[in-house]
């Protein structure tokens, strides 16, 4: 499982499983909305390249939490 941290719509923390990432639909000024399946969406506030990009390098430390590696860490 890879997750990585976003902030949702509202604020809050949230995070996002990466291996369940179907596709990511621009929504509006720095907003993305990532797509698990048919109905299963979230909200975060990030520009659709920055989501992709922190999706692609998403890892887990020793202890389950999420790291990034390269220039999006």
């Amino acid at each position: 499982m890879k997750l990585v941290q976003f902030e949702d719509a509202y604020g809050k923390e949230t995070y996002v499983n990466a291996d369940r990432v179907k596709y990511l639909r621009f929504h509006s000024k720095d907003m993305t909305v990532i797509h698990f399946g048919t109905e299963d969406i979230v909200v975060v506030k990030t520009e659709p390249a920055q989501v992709a990009r922190k999706l692609a390098g998403a890892e887990l430390d020793a202890i389950g939490r999420p790291r990034l590696k390269g220039p999006a860490a």
